[in-house]
């Protein structure tokens, strides 16, 4: 579990719309990590 969801559940009810937040910053911490593999692998290659 990311910090970004306990983050939005712990400071407001738990709501649809904080499900959608949370789902939402799983996305991008999840965009983000493959994107720092992806440049980790274009580092090794060069």
């Amino acid at each position: 579990m990311s910090r970004s969801r306990a983050r939005v559940t712990k400071n407001r009810p738990r709501t649809i719309d904080a499900e959608a937040d949370a789902a939402g910053a799983d996305a991008v911490d999840s965009a983000r990590n493959d994107h720092d593999r992806t440049l980790g692998l274009v580092q090794d290659a060069a």
